[in-house]
């Protein structure tokens, strides 16, 4: 733990460190990147310090004002990504810093890199969400949207990642978290326009077909709630989804 509270001191005061990978007992290098890399993948409660030393040093705008932002940024969300990878129970901090990240702005930042920024945490979303977190992703990018958080390009972006990932079947209570997301007027607007990508648009509408399966088979699937059935009706709808197949409402 010392070793990681100086590396953590050292990194306090430089703009740009780079991880490592590697699980060699020996850093490729003597960087304050390849110390906490091997630190974090190695050892679980200092993986876990070094995000409660990450949302502490992120949040609000004065991280965000600072020279070292730029650089420093990437660094802590790959960082976080590789405590993800080897930590599932660090795993829901994880997404909760890569939100923080969205929250960001400032005008010492040009504007591309912001939101590379941004994208670069959307990714780290996205690749959380298929290490068992899918449902608590989609809720806290739902309240994202909901907060004026992420404008129509990052909900494209987000979106069109989770479009690659997603393979039907996928549960209720999957569809219940990206369903309420694709709810938002936020979503729809984005989602709608001609900014979003013709088989983006082509993918989400196979996507939301394969919901139908809920509706269609009562037999399989046993306490649907009709609030379910009208949200996946409302999709349909919403996103022009067109299918033959009879909703039925179990009593």
């Amino acid at each position: 733990m010392l070793t990681l509270l100086i590396c953590i001191a050292v990194a306090e005061n430089v703009v740009k460190f780079v991880v490592n990978e590697s699980k060699s007992e020996i850093p490729t290098s003597g960087s304050v990147g390849s110390e906490l890399s091997l630190l974090c993948i190695k050892s679980s409660p200092v993986a876990e310090g070094f995000m409660i030393w990450a949302m502490e040093k992120c949040k609000g705008d004065e991280f965000a004002d600072s020279a070292a932002f730029p650089t420093l940024a990437p660094g802590i969300l790959s960082l976080a990504r590789i405590v993800a990878k080897h930590h599932p129970f660090s795993r829901q901090n994880v997404v909760n810093l890569a939100s923080l990240f969205l929250t960001h702005s400032s005008s010492e930042v040009s504007p591309q890199k912001m939101n590379d920024i941004k994208e670069q945490a959307l990714r780290l979303l996205l690749i959380v969400s298929t290490q068992g977190l899918a449902v608590y992703v989609f809720h806290l990018t739902t309240k994202n949207v909901k907060m004026n958080i992420m404008d129509s390009n990052l909900i494209r972006y987000f979106v069109s990642g989770a479009l690659d990932i997603i393979r039907p079947p996928v549960s209720l209570s999957f569809i219940h978290a990206f369903g309420q997301l694709l709810s938002t007027q936020m979503c729809i607007e984005a989602l709608t326009s001609e900014f979003f990508e013709v088989q983006k648009r082509s993918a989400l509408k196979q996507l939301i077909l394969s919901f139908n399966s809920y509706l269609t088979e009562p037999d399989k699937f046993t306490g649907i709630e009709k609030a379910s059935i009208g949200l996946i009706s409302s999709l349909n709808e919403v996103y022009g989804v067109s299918s033959q197949r009879k909703i039925l409402i179990k009593k």
